[in-house]
């Protein structure tokens, strides 16, 4: 005979591999602050803060108000207020959280309610997308200029074409003007004098 087992087996031997530590139990409430190094399991209700070097396990009948930081988070309860873990936070299907949740790792499961902000901590390098996007618009706009794309005209580029120019659309303001209606046909399109 084979020692198979089924999956719920598996489960409860992980459950009680990796929780050492303390557990508020369903008939417990806790109100103040919890702040330690050990592993918690949340069975029952706790309100306050709780600050942990190791992780927490919000069961399904876990209900917590309360900020948390630890190490890791695990919800399939309840949790009113914000969260925040230097390695991740798990939201399985029974878990609810109304508060802003911030890890490097989230993970919300199919069925996990979420109410606030997901933030998680992470850079972007910039320098080699900064100046390959540099490069790539200068390509485009000087493109742009030589093909008469660009819908800008400067003063001296419109008096080398030998057309008059066209009068500012106000006496204070002389550096944009309208173009002639006649030149364009209909066309939208302002011409920048040059003032050099």
């Amino acid at each position: 005979m084979s020692d198979f087992r089924g999956l719920d087996d598996l489960v409860d031997d992980f459950d009680h591999q990796h929780i050492t530590g303390t557990t508020i139990s369903k008939s417990i409430t806790v109100i103040g602050e919890i702040e330690g190094d050990e592993f918690l399991t949340v069975e029952g209700r706790v309100e306050g803060k709780i600050i942990l070097k190791n992780g927490i396990l919000v069961k399904k009948d876990g209900l917590i108000k309360a900020d948390i930081k630890a190490s890791s988070i695990s919800i399939s309860g309840s949790i009113i207020g914000n969260i925040e873990a230097t390695e991740k936070i798990e939201i399985l299907k029974d878990g609810k959280v109304i508060g802003d949740i911030k890890a490097p790792n989230i993970v919300i499961n199919d069925g996990a309610k979420v109410r606030g902000q997901i933030i998680m901590d992470f850079a972007i390098d910039e320098t080699k997308k900064d100046s390959a996007k540099k490069e790539e618009i200068k390509k485009d706009s000087s493109s742009n200029l030589s093909s008469g794309m660009f819908p800008f005209k400067t003063n001296n580029e419109q008096q080398d074409k030998n057309k008059p120019t066209t009068e500012p659309t106000k006496k204070t303001d002389e550096n944009i003007t309208k173009p002639n209606e006649s030149t364009h046909h209909g066309k939208s399109s302002f011409i920048i004098k040059d003032k050099s």
